[in-house]
């Protein structure tokens, strides 16, 4: 699965959000700090988990409330299956505890909805440090 992810020339992220004015937003903002990204975008958590292994992109970001399952139990099978998986959780509802459970179950960062382009492009650094 690493090899895929190695043998790319431009970054690959997949937004998995049910708000369609937000996903356009992500990918607005992605294009704005990462100009040559490569975009995939979800709208619910089977078509997530389906992008993700078709695709697996380098960052996937999760929100955690989805109309068919939360990105929490989303989080819990990528890492299963994909154990080198980079995923940010995304959520208006960023409490300590929803925070402390994504970290715990293998998130590597967690952005708190409404989102900055700063925050984005910190993650989109930190995972160029990873």
């Amino acid at each position: 699965m690493t090899e895929q992810r190695k043998n790319r020339e431009k970054l690959h992220l997949l937004f998995v959000e049910d708000d369609e004015p937000t996903r356009q937003l992500l990918q607005m903002a992605t294009h704005s700090v990462q100009h040559n990204a490569k975009v995939y975008l979800a709208s619910n958590g089977k078509e997530g988990i389906q992008k993700h292994f078709e695709f697996m992109p380098d960052i996937t970001f999760l929100d955690i409330q989805l109309p068919d399952s939360t990105g929490l139990d989303m989080l819990k099978f990528i890492q299963q299956k994909d154990p080198e998986a980079y995923v940010v959780m995304l959520s208006a509802n960023a409490t300590s505890t929803n925070v402390q459970k994504a970290l715990q179950q293998g998130a590597k960062g967690f952005i708190a909805k409404p989102f900055t382009k700063k925050k984005l492009q910190e993650v989109l650094e930190k995972h160029a440090g990873a």
